[in-house]
């Protein structure tokens, strides 16, 4: 069960308030030795009881503090993290243009599909040492990258070897590895800006 702090003040403010009632209600009771000892226990535990929330409020502040400053930190790197895949995207759309260039497979286009792959790659790299800083749900999310740095390497090579042996590939092999790529780098996109809200609530 947790007790917040309020609730730990009300039950100590309680039971020093019972204590304080008890002595004066006995008092006539009680020899003048006995309302010294006792005034110096309950100023004790009064003393000890501002003491404690003393510290305790310097200790919370603290934690808030820093807690404010990892969530600062964490929304500026989904920020940086968000606007490289952006450009990463844009540049995936742009060397593609369309399904239909993949297949033609040039010269030139074997070169974007290698530069894209170690773009690819470079980010992967980047986004690993910035996610594994946040959790390790977005940390499992980047890996999604490394399956696209895998299916291009993989087409690109088949397309390679049917293309010096005069065969080429379907439009369709073009279309599902375009689309596919497309796909899993916007659902990054949206999971970024999922993670970005989750922790602006915070």
């Amino acid at each position: 069960m947790n007790i917040n702090n309020k609730s730990i003040n009300q039950i100590l403010l309680a039971v020093i308030g019972a204590i304080i009632l008890f002595f004066f209600l006995r008092m006539d009771n009680i020899s003048t030795k006995m309302v010294g000892f006792w005034g110096s226990i309950i100023g004790g535990i009064i003393g000890g009881l501002f003491t404690y929330l003393g510290v305790k409020s310097t200790i919370d502040y603290e934690r808030e503090k820093a807690r404010e400053s990892e969530l600062t930190s964490i929304l500026i790197r989904l920020m940086n993290m968000r606007e490289e895949l952006t450009q990463h995207l844009n540049l995936f759309r742009n060397m593609m243009v369309s399904p239909e260039k993949i297949n033609s497979f040039d010269g030139a286009n074997k070169e974007d599909f290698t530069n894209f792959v170690e773009a690819n790659q470079t980010l992967l790299s980047n986004f690993k040492k910035e996610s594994v800083s946040i959790d390790l749900e977005t940390y499992k999310a980047v890996l999604k990258l490394s399956e696209i740095s895998v299916n291009i390497i993989l087409f690109r090579d088949n397309n390679s070897n049917y293309y010096t042996t005069g065969l080429a590939t379907s439009n369709i092999a073009g279309e599902k590895l375009y689309n596919k790529t497309d796909s899993t780098l916007i659902k990054l996109l949206q999971f970024l800006d999922i993670q970005y809200e989750k922790y602006m609530k915070e």
